[in-house]
């Protein structure tokens, strides 16, 4: 299995599991937005302060707990992080029906802090299991965890909200993520980390470093550029474009098994390549599909098609991105620099969220206005990550 230990393998899927809920527990909250806002009639265009609440919690506690990762038991605290998010899964609906939207954000702000460091440990055990000429292939695996969600996780979450209620695919993946917490503590190995025996140097030091900085940044232009259009893509859809709400789960199924296979493909490519020659055709990619996307009133290209390559471009950036930056660190340090990480991840994708509420609105029809304006922007952005690659190569 890519020339992968048994070792390798064993913390590899366990690793995947846990990516498995923590991005579904994110990334539900989009297709399901048009059905519990009706529910608790929330304005459509709010949905993205319900994801900026996530990602900002996330950024804000993986920012503070950055310089203890590397001398505390990552397998312990992966663990209970994981459980937590159970537990707050599980009282999501309660908090939006007795809170409204202000209840959401509330328990999707406590989700986001154990959702954020569950992910940044999940990449640093990985990182510290798995050997650099191989990284390109495990982080393509667990990535493919996106897809995974995407495949079988939105689709059965849609198909339980529309049989039982907006509130059952919470409580269905709270049990399920207890249960994956309780099991990675028991599977993952014992010591899998070089803990740090120095002093911390300082966030100013530390972050201020140029490979690091340069890193940083290439890690934040990544999902932003994808969450300018992500959290409002499942109204976009809908509304715009006129997709049946009852095919929403196979788009996303479709997608999300095209990405699971061309996520494979990009961690073996990204271990064979150049960085640089890939960032740039990973770019022009995208660019090529969020024209053909949101550039035009009907798009002349099947639905399904344009909305499997965005996912599928997506991913590759984010898979790129997050091995060029796991190849910074020394080992004592890992852990440090995957917390501030994900904290400057989680601040581009809120970003991007923060951006795409600002330019977008909804006319009388619920359908989207102002997206001319969120393209150009995208297609500025989307083209940094090469400029910044190429520098960290100089």
């Amino acid at each position: 299995m890519f020339n992968f230990t048994n070792r390798e393998i064993q913390v590899s899927l366990v690793i995947l599991t846990v990516q498995f809920v923590n991005i579904l527990d994110f990334m539900m909250i989009m297709p399901l937005g048009p059905d519990f806002a009706k529910a608790l009639d929330i304005p459509y265009e709010s949905l993205g302060s319900i994801t900026s609440s996530y990602v900002l919690a996330a950024a804000i506690a993986t920012f503070f707990s950055a310089r203890y990762l590397d001398v505390i038991s990552r397998k312990l605290v992966l663990s209970v992080c994981v459980i937590c998010l159970g537990l707050c899964l599980l009282a999501t609906p309660y908090s939006g029906l007795m809170f409204g939207i202000e209840g959401l954000i509330g328990i999707r702000a406590l989700s986001g802090v154990f959702g954020g460091l569950a992910t940044s440990l999940a990449l640093t055990v990985i990182s510290d299991t798995v050997a650099p000429e191989k990284r390109g292939r495990s982080i393509g695996f667990i990535s493919g965890s996106f897809a995974l969600a995407a495949v079988l996780g939105v689709p059965v979450c849609l198909w339980l909200s529309n049989s039982g209620g907006w509130q059952l695919p919470f409580k269905s993946l709270g049990v399920v993520t207890l249960t994956i917490g309780c099991t990675a503590y028991f599977l993952l190995p014992n010591e899998i980390q070089v803990r740090r025996s120095t002093r911390w140097i300082g966030i100013q030091r530390f972050l201020s470093r140029p490979k690091t900085a340069t890193a940083m940044a290439i890690i934040f232009f990544t999902p932003f550029c994808g969450f300018l259009f992500i959290p409002n893509l499942a109204t976009f859809i809908q509304h715009n474009l006129g997709y049946p709400r009852d095919y929403l789960g196979v788009l996303y199924a479709t997608g999300g098994f095209c990405t699971l296979v061309s996520l494979q493909i990009a961690g073996w490519a990204v271990d064979r390549f150049p960085a640089l020659v890939l960032a740039i055709g990973f770019s022009i990619g995208s660019a090529l599909t969020a024209i053909l996307m949101f550039g035009f009133t009907t798009p002349f290209i099947p639905i399904g098609l344009i909305f499997s390559s965005l996912m599928i471009f997506n991913s590759a950036r984010s898979v790129l991105a997050n091995t060029i930056s796991s190849l910074i660190p020394t080992a004592e340090e890992r852990g440090a620099h995957l917390a501030y990480q994900s904290t400057i991840r989680h601040l581009g994708t809120a970003s991007g969220a923060f951006v795409s509420s600002l330019v977008l609105s909804t006319d009388d029809l619920s359908k989207l206005e102002n997206l001319p304006l969120l393209l150009t922007i995208f297609l500025i952005a989307i083209f940094i990550p090469p400029i910044l690659i190429w520098r960290l190569r100089k």
